[in-house]
């Protein structure tokens, strides 16, 4: 009975601290990242926090303690079929996702504290971050991520709809709400190849100007 309320426990407080990552110097002097929580004897602890991300009701555990511990996020333009790629990948794997749309200049200054680059697609894992697709490197980060190399997505699972970067633009969402009119003609699809769910398009209208894809 001990040993099960234990287990239960830790798994628990596993899933209340996924949403942190830490930054430290540990006692042997070594500075350490880790998503739990440093020793008491840490030095110079820095603490950054996540958005919950995907829900993770009804995913397989191994899944789900990929989503848990490392929350995945893309930043996302208007008429950027490298974006349209990138949600195709991630849709083929079976990876759960968060959307976060750029098309304003307070979404452009979000992602600049997220990153410097402002090459779009913008991918987080955790505390990582890629600019641009490139599904070798995506693929990598999401292997040590501890993402499932197969799509294991129950059929009826549905990401989050996507969302402004920046919470004050959310009165111009509809700007940038996918439209499956607007899908970029000629992108590359051949990632999504057995795909049961057809990932959504980029939104219509142009992003702030400074933007790569």
């Amino acid at each position: 009975m001990n040993t099960v309320r234990i287990t239960a426990l830790a798994f628990i407080w596993v899933c209340s601290s996924a949403w942190a990552q830490y930054k430290y110097v540990a006692p042997d002097g070594t500075v350490t990242y880790s998503d739990t929580p440093p020793p008491a004897a840490a030095k110079d602890v820095q603490v950054k926090r996540f958005d919950a991300g995907p829900p993770t009701a009804g995913l397989p555990f191994e899944l789900r303690q990929a989503v848990g511990r490392f929350p995945v996020t893309i930043y996302t333009g208007a008429k950027c079929p490298p974006c349209d790629t990138a949600r195709n990948f991630l849709h083929a794997r079976g990876v759960p996702y968060s959307e976060k749309t750029v098309g304003t200049a307070d979404d452009m200054a979000i992602l600049k504290k997220v990153s410097a680059d402002t090459n779009l697609p913008v991918l987080v894992v955790g505390a990582q971050k890629l600019n641009g697709f490139s599904a070798d490197t995506w693929g990598s980060m999401l292997d040590d991520a501890g993402y499932p190399a197969s799509s294991k997505l129950p059929p009826s699972y549905q990401n989050p709809a996507p969302q402004p970067a920046a919470p004050s633009s959310t009165a111009n969402a509809s700007d940038n709400a996918p439209s499956p009119d607007n899908t970029s003609a000629g992108q590359d699809v051949t990632n999504a190849t057995g795909n049961s769910q057809a990932p959504p398009a980029t939104g219509a209208g142009e992003a702030p100007s400074g933007f790569k894809f």
